[in-house]
């Protein structure tokens, strides 16, 4: 294939992907079993159930917080977690 096919390519995912919103694509992705995202702002990330959900990001005060980044299980057997915060 020659260096004429980005451009057409381009031209026919961008019609393709105009079709629905950025979230729709992300579903219809997931569905798929196709590794996707819809491209999100800090302010909508942060406002994410998943984020919240894995505990990314903690309410505090009323203002968000970062929430844990990693989970240390110290013992198999115990399966005790110790959550490093920052």
């Amino acid at each position: 294939m020659g260096d004429g096919w980005a451009a057409p390519l381009r031209r026919l995912l961008r019609r393709a992907f105009l079709k629905h919103t950025a979230y729709k694509w992300e579903a219809l992705f997931g569905v798929a079993g196709v590794p996707g995202a819809a491209h999100r702002t800090t302010v909508e990330w942060l406002d994410s159930p998943h984020v919240r959900a894995a505990g990314l990001v903690r309410e505090e005060d009323g203002r968000l917080r970062p929430g844990a980044v990693a989970w240390v299980v110290e013992s198999q057997a115990a399966e005790e977690e110790v959550c490093l915060c920052i």
